[in-house]
């Protein structure tokens, strides 16, 4: 073991020593802002130390200096080490490391800096996120290169990520598949070519519904340390560590508060360990200058404890593990009805990404139960219907499933008179009655719905928030249920089983006072007007 990596074991063994976080001991420590020098009035955030400790990477936001001026959301910045131990006056990296978007280091591995974001040529906008990589050559970095991750999405503004000790776990803050709330934690790994698997969602013990970002994994590759504003906590962001149990990568100890000494009633985000000393440094927006500022706290002498040396998982192991082999898969649960929970006939399909049906069967009309057996590596599609009833549809993703047996009830809204159903994905381009293609799969599942019950009728209606002129505003609504209409009836349904109206904002669902309310209020909806199973 490296020089660099016993002293990491160290430090978290102290800190983890017999099994019990010395954070709720009562340890003491000295909080410090690291720096005149590298501390701001703006807002500093994402430090990063290179390998030798001796420069700090992290990002200013909304300094002139920036590479797009005030308004740019975060660059790259760089302190160097002084010979008496302080830190230079902060330079910014410049260009391609920084663009007018947010800019972020993840982490360093020799000459290689992992950034958050793709980077696209004369400053253009990139629509995707993950995260990128750039190579250092004659003092000079390359123009960063995307990281090929299968399935990475994120939903989110927000994203932060970081790069283990050994070079191969990224940990990100996204907001992706099977998300608690907001921002889970999900990790990966690289394999032996280079190449890195899917993400995986950490679980349930470290996400909550709320948000968890800014992750740190230790050289351990075991303890992880993160700022969330679930689990409960000092302020509106704390500092919580966990420890990973097993190679699932989902069972962990219970996030642990860091305690008052470090949280505060302010946000404390991206902890990270100084190598090569006993230092840590934290983001703090406690006795800042109103916005983040970087610390640092220095363990005294007297609180080191020399622990057992651990043993580091292979990442192979690891790898194995994450990337478990499903050729055949077991799927099997019960379908309900929504309203009074009894079991119903229904068909459940299994399709592939391109709508080939792999397999199709019928629930037991006593029991609602269904079993499917079939072969697959890639996601998959579950299409549940029946007669009288609202259709759903369920994406699986293969990165989710940890064996061979999944389970799975559904509950189906019955298509009675009356009922409303929101078509919460059918959404325009602001302002015009353009959908988005997002929109069709939703609208297709109206039309097999429509299909499969020949005898319902239904009215749409379309709705907007108050803002802007109310005769517009109804226009535009009734815009919108034409444009829906036709596409239901271009694709085969009878035209005299659809009704439409628009409605402008005469009939909100939320309040009008805020961005987040109103969005609530532009919505389509059908209403079941007439029906066969009356």
């Amino acid at each position: 073991m490296t020089p660099k990596g016993i002293f990491f074991l160290l430090l978290f063994s102290f800190l983890f020593s017999h099994g019990k976080y010395s954070f709720s001991q009562g340890k003491k420590y000295e909080i410090i802002s690291i720096s005149d020098s590298i501390n701001s009035p703006y807002d500093e955030q994402a430090p990063v130390l290179s390998s030798d400790g001796n420069t700090l990477y992290f990002t200013r936001s909304k300094h002139p200096e920036n590479t797009g001026g005030k308004k740019d959301p975060g660059d790259i910045w760089y302190s160097e080490k002084t010979t008496n131990g302080g830190w230079s006056i902060p330079k910014n990296i410049g260009v391609p490391l920084n663009n007018s978007q947010y800019n972020a280091v993840v982490g360093i591995d020799g000459n290689v800096i992992y950034l958050i974001g793709h980077y696209l040529p004369n400053d253009k906008r990139s629509k995707t996120k993950g995260v990128s990589i750039a190579y250092l050559s004659n003092k000079m970095w390359s123009f960063p290169e995307p990281i090929d991750i299968l399935y990475f999405s994120n939903n989110s503004d927000e994203q932060s990520a970081c790069l283990s000790y050994n070079g191969d776990i990224l940990i990100h803050s996204i907001e992706s598949y099977n998300s608690r709330g907001a921002e889970d934690l999900y990790v990966n790994f690289r394999k032996m070519d280079g190449s890195w698997t899917d993400v995986r969602n950490l679980g349930s013990i470290i996400n909550s519904k709320y948000q968890e970002k800014t992750p740190y994994l230790a050289a351990d590759n075991r303890t992880l340390i993160f700022s969330s504003n679930g689990h409960g906590g000092q302020g509106s962001m704390d500092l919580f560590v966990s420890k990973r149990l097993d190679d699932s990568w989902k069972n962990w100890t219970v996030p642990e508060n860091m305690g008052e000494i470090i949280n505060s009633a302010g946000r404390e985000l991206y902890y990270y360990v100084l190598p090569g000393s006993e230092e840590a440094i934290f983001c703090s927006t406690q006795n800042s200058d109103g916005y983040g500022d970087i610390k640092y706290y220095r363990l005294k002498p007297e609180e080191v404890i020399v622990p057992l040396e651990e043993t580091i998982i292979a990442m192979d192991t690891a790898i194995q593990q994450f990337v478990v082999e499903k050729d055949e898969l077991i799927l099997k649960g019960k379908v309900f009805n929504a309203e009074n929970t009894e079991p119903i006939a229904a068909d459940v399909s299994v399709l592939l990404s391109n709508e080939n049906e792999i397999v199709r069967i019928s629930t037991d009309s006593l029991t609602g139960e269904y079993q499917i057996e079939f072969s697959s590596k890639n996601d998959f599609l579950l299409r549940i219907g029946a007669k009288g009833f609202m259709n759903v549809e369920d994406k699986v993703s293969m990165m989710d499933i940890d064996q061979n047996l999944i389970l799975k009830n559904y509950y189906l809204e019955p298509l009675d008179v009356g009922k409303t159903f929101k078509l919460n994905n059918v959404l325009f381009h602001r302002a015009t009655a353009d959908l988005i293609d997002s929109s069709y799969a939703e609208l297709d599942n109206v039309i097999r719905m429509m299909i499969d019950n020949p005898d319902i009728y239904i009215e749409l209606s379309g709705h907007t928030d108050n803002q802007g002129s109310a005769r517009k505003n109804l226009e535009l609504s009734q815009e919108r249920v034409e444009v829906v209409k036709n596409y239901l009836v271009n694709k085969g349904v009878d035209s005299v089983r659809i009704a439409g109206k628009g409605y402008g904002g005469s009939r909100p669902i939320a309040s009008n006072r805020t961005e987040e309310t109103r969005r609530l209020n532009r919505r389509v909806e059908f209403k079941v007007i007439r029906s066969g199973y009356e």
